[in-house]
């Protein structure tokens, strides 16, 4: 059996006049994939809050950024028909308005 992959999902938030607002985007490459946050795998020996700002600087390019409480987590071994599918950890992270 496979072990679980681990993974991070990012709700990157600010705050704005008319409240909170929450970043998500479309892949450019993957307009199928519908509306997503910031989501990717966490490498061998890599720090959870490190693969969040990774994550959200690859896929945004926004850097300036810092990583709250995680917001939730679940664990999942992968499977031939989720391969995908593992820990998943969903930091909040706030963006610095400039």
């Amino acid at each position: 059996m496979r072990s679980a992959r681990v993974r991070v999902a990012v709700c990157v938030t600010r705050t704005a006049p008319c409240g909170t607002e929450l970043l998500v985007f479309e892949h450019r490459d993957h307009a199928d994939a519908g509306v997503q946050v910031p989501a990717g795998g966490v490498e061998a020996g890599e720090l959870l809050g490190r693969a969040a700002l990774r994550e959200v600087e690859e896929e945004t390019g926004a850097v300036d950024v810092r990583v709250g409480a995680a917001l939730a987590g679940a664990a999942a071994s992968a499977s031939a028909h989720r391969p995908s599918e593992g820990h998943r950890v969903l930091p909040r992270a706030d963006h610095r308005a400039a």
